[in-house]
């Protein structure tokens, strides 16, 4: 971030100078100077997201800790609050980004290879599946939490709930 906020400034500056030689406003120009003089003092931050969270980062953590922890109730509530950030952000199944998609993919192998799941963890796979796309297993995994536990039904997000609508194949 240092480097890139010494080229911002050197820029900023450059252009600011051409306006005012050209006779041009540079008024929005000035926002730059501000930036620059951010990057340039903080050099430790690496990125930053002006609107709202990251949730690329926050279904990374998400998916981690339940990996980690996967019958852990903090973790699995986490993880299920990301999946409905992910159901919200991106509605289009298709338009998922390939890192999301991937760190889903990851945790539902590790979750499918776990035969002692609790069922709010089950309800957390199946929410993962349905949204990579996998149906059957999805639908199979939530029938098999709500039987374990009916009153999970009342926790289930719309879209899970959704699935529970769709006749079985």
């Amino acid at each position: 971030m240092l480097i890139s906020g010494i080229v911002l400034l050197v820029v900023a500056l450059g252009l600011v100078m051409y306006c005012v030689l050209k006779s041009k406003p540079y008024k929005p120009l000035l926002v730059m100077f501000p930036i620059a003089i951010i990057m340039i003092g903080f050099p430790s931050i690496k990125s930053f997201n002006m609107f709202g969270v990251d949730v690329e980062k926050q279904v990374s953590q998400a998916a981690n800790d339940l990996q980690k922890h996967p019958n852990s109730t903090s973790a699995v509530a986490s993880y299920r609050q990301t999946m409905g950030q992910i159901d919200e952000k991106y509605p289009v199944r298709n338009q998922l980004p390939t890192n999301i998609r991937s760190s889903l993919a990851s945790t539902a192998r590790m979750l499918q290879n776990n035969h002692n799941l609790s069922p709010e963890s089950r309800v957390a796979l199946s929410h993962t599946e349905l949204i990579l796309g996998q149906t059957y297993e999805a639908k199979t995994n939530l029938l098999a939490a709500l039987k374990a536990d009916p009153n999970l039904k009342a926790s289930l997000s719309p879209t899970l709930k959704s699935l529970l609508e769709t006749p079985a194949r």
